[in-house]
């Protein structure tokens, strides 16, 4: 239990420091479309309206080459 519970904070520990950075590496990246992995599931990072920053799940890797 107590392990399971710390996975799950280093996970939203990780998440809250990636959210400010497009395209970080963290295994299998694309940087052009400023996804990463983490988990087994891939997320991006996303500017809203009022300029803060969001971390969303895309729940695939991106099918879009780089330079389209």
């Amino acid at each position: 239990m107590l392990r399971r519970l710390a996975r799950s904070m280093l996970l939203l520990v990780s998440l809250a420091a990636l959210s400010g950075c497009d395209g970080v590496e963290t295994g299998a990246v694309s940087p052009c479309h400023g996804q990463f992995r983490a988990e087994g599931k891939y997320f991006a990072a996303r500017t809203q309206t009022d300029g803060s920053r969001v971390v969303v799940s895309t729940m695939s890797a991106p099918t879009a080459a780089c330079g389209d």
